[in-house]
């Protein structure tokens, strides 16, 4: 019904994301048409132990998305560019189930 679509505006929508033999899900949070948070699910002490640029990654991407318009225009450094471009890549894939 219409109202109950109107109460879900703010929805969460998954993808998952490999990391080596890992795999992890990203969820991000999406309100009216744009991504507000992510998130991973299955992030345990050995993958961050492993990839310990994902963290800080995500918490860059979070701190960087209400200010930006799109994924694209989150600004990373150097180091953290292959962890950056695979959270991003699950973000879009992320992204693209909500507006189906």
């Amino acid at each position: 019904s219409r109202r109950q679509r109107q109460m879900c505006i703010r929805d969460s929508y998954s993808s998952p994301l490999k990391l080596g033999e890992n795999e992890l899900e990203l969820s991000v949070t999406v309100k009216d048409g744009k991504a507000k948070s992510i998130s991973l699910k299955h992030l345990n002490k050995s993958i961050k132990t492993m990839y310990p640029l994902i963290e800080p990654s995500l918490n860059e991407i979070n701190k960087q998305l209400p200010k930006v318009q799109n994924i694209d225009d989150i600004k990373f450094d150097g180091q953290s560019q292959y962890t950056y471009t695979l959270l991003k890549q699950a973000i879009k894939n992320a992204l693209k189930k909500a507006q189906d």
